[in-house]
């Protein structure tokens, strides 16, 4: 086994730890609470109006959008397995159908958040998550697409491309946490942070420099030489750090004590 897969490995393994422990908390912390007492629950969670009183239409589709993301969260890693893929194919195929639909409701109620609904956020996070949520739908019409005419390469590379911007939400949490622990030096959370310019830049970076970094990787990996197999592993090794880094300070810093 050469380097490069054994990261591939590691780092199949860290989205899918991370992920899941992101789908933990939004579990416990929202849905749970969701389904045992009812929308309203959700006035006294760190949610900027994820429940309005007397806007059932607009609470059902944070509801929707909230739901999915879990479904994306769970699903997401399932797809990298090969051993699912290669031993039960009718089970990728359907989990992939349920990841693209989910992702796609995911972005159309994150547009209807924005832009239909009161929103907290600047003008400048509402122009980029609408953005990702439009790179998302196109991404998965062509992951659909090449994948219903049998492009098995073009398929891989779009809803590669998928995973990256409908969890854009995980890559958002897991980059602040970074930034913060190297600001501070420590595990914690800093809600200046989250509202500061680093915040704001890192709204567009969150989907972004994954979706960038999909694309040169694949790139690189067309050439065949010594030193861009060179790069490509210290690309994984530093892709790693920062989402192992980002991952311990997000479950231990913000979802950890919320759900404790």
């Amino acid at each position: 086994m050469n380097v490069e897969l054994k990261l591939l490995i590691v780092l199949r393994h860290l989205l899918l730890i991370g992920l899941w422990l992101f789908a933990y908390y939004l579990l416990f912390y929202y849905i749970h609470p969701s389904l045992t007492k009812g929308l309203s629950s959700w006035q006294d969670l760190r949610l900027p109006n994820g429940y309005i009183p007397g806007d059932p239409i607009g609470n059902s589709i944070v509801a929707i959008h909230i739901y999915t993301g879990f479904i994306v969260s769970v699903i997401g890693p399932l797809q990298f397995s090969s051993y699912i893929r290669l031993s039960d194919p009718a089970l990728h195929k359907n989990l992939g159908r349920l990841f693209l639909v989910s992702a796609i409701l995911a972005s159309l109620a994150g547009l209807y958040m924005v832009w239909v609904r009161e929103h907290n956020g600047t003008i400048t996070q509402a122009i980029s998550i609408s953005f990702g949520g439009l790179l998302t739908l196109i991404f998965s019409y062509f992951a659909w697409r090449y994948a219903k005419a049998r492009y098995i390469k073009r398929h891989q590379v779009f809803a590669l491309l998928v995973f990256c911007t409908a969890n854009s939400a995980w890559f958002l949490r897991i980059g602040y946490q970074f930034w913060n622990y190297l600001r501070l030096g420590k595990i914690g959370h800093d809600s200046s942070v989250f509202a500061g310019k680093y915040f704001t830049l890192w709204t567009f970076g969150s989907y972004l420099l994954p979706v960038m970094a999909v694309l040169a990787y694949m790139y690189f990996k067309t050439i065949n030489s010594k030193s861009t197999q060179m790069f490509n592993n210290a690309f994984l090794f530093l892709t790693i750090c920062f989402l192992g880094l980002g991952i311990i300070n997000a479950f231990w810093g913000m979802w950890l004590p919320r759900i404790r």
